[in-house]
């Protein structure tokens, strides 16, 4: 089954959109120089708390979400007949190391948004206050100066930061990231699973109007479970799965390198590296 959003993920990504909602009121005050001093001191208890969520959501909601991928890798072995043997279903130091690889890189993840949000408040007061001199110094009058102000949030817009290939609201970064971390968590707790029980191969599903090239050519491929960048999620919120395969494996994909694999898919796969 595909990886599906629970009410911790939805809790999280609420924490995120009510903490850019609230950063948002706090900026509003950077045109005003008496107020604007303490801006830094009154949004990061916001960024603080969103650390202590996010913390909480890690070590909790995000093992919660791997075993009910891995479960649910029980659940259907249990219900094919290609599968012969006892399944092992213990939560064993394979499990707890895969779990710890996912919540390292998620931490990083979220640690990225909260990170470019505390430097992009930094620089926005000084870009506001390096404009009111500006003013000053050219006997510009109030309006022109809180005109000038305002239009940094019109261009970049509140609560925001910059990556290396765009501009990100905090929140829309957030449902991004808690989406594909769902997921990631989800499947690697059914691949971890399934190669347990001894699975070597898998069938990727996707839905058939996935929008993106990679999921679309990928959909119904034979992949080996043990290359992990064959496996979905292929990119950002991304909630496609994949079920054991018993059957012929001659033409399975065993490496991202395989020259049937589409060039442009091929890049994606390695983003996954």
């Amino acid at each position: 089954m595909p990886p599906r959003i629970s009410p911790a993920d939805r809790r999280l990504i609420t924490a995120y959109t009510e903490a850019a909602l609230r950063i948002e009121r706090q900026l509003r005050d950077v045109s005003d120089p008496k107020r604007r001093d303490s801006i830094k001191a009154r949004i990061e208890p916001i960024l603080s708390e969103l650390e202590a969520i996010t913390a909480q959501y890690l070590r909790k909601d995000l093992a919660a979400q791997f075993k009910r991928g891995s479960q649910e890798a029980v659940d259907t072995l249990r219900k094919m007949k290609e599968f012969r043997g006892d399944i092992k279903e213990s939560f064993t130091q394979l499990h707890k190391e895969a779990l710890q690889v996912l919540a390292d890189g998620a931490a990083k993840s979220f640690g990225v948004g909260i990170r470019g949000v505390r430097g992009e408040v930094e620089r926005m007061i000084s870009t506001a206050t390096k404009q009111q001199i500006q003013a000053e110094i050219l006997a510009a009058d109030a309006s022109g100066s809180k005109a000038a102000v305002k239009d940094i949030f019109e261009k970049q817009g509140f609560a925001s930061f910059r990556s290396d290939s765009r501009t990100w609201n905090l929140d829309h970064y957030a449902s991004m990231i808690t989406h594909t971390i769902l997921a990631e968590a989800h499947n690697t707790g059914a691949a971890t699973r399934y190669a347990e029980n001894g699975v070597e191969f898998v069938r990727i599903i996707e839905r058939e109007t996935a929008p993106d090239a990679c999921c679309k050519w990928m959909r119904g491929k034979i992949v080996w479970l043990g290359e992990r960048r064959l496996l979905n999620p292929f990119h950002p919120n991304c909630f496609g799965s994949f079920a054991p395969y018993f059957g012929d494996t001659s033409q399975a994909f065993r490496s991202i390198d395989d020259p049937r694999i589409p060039k442009e898919v091929r890049k994606f796969l390695a983003r996954k590296s």
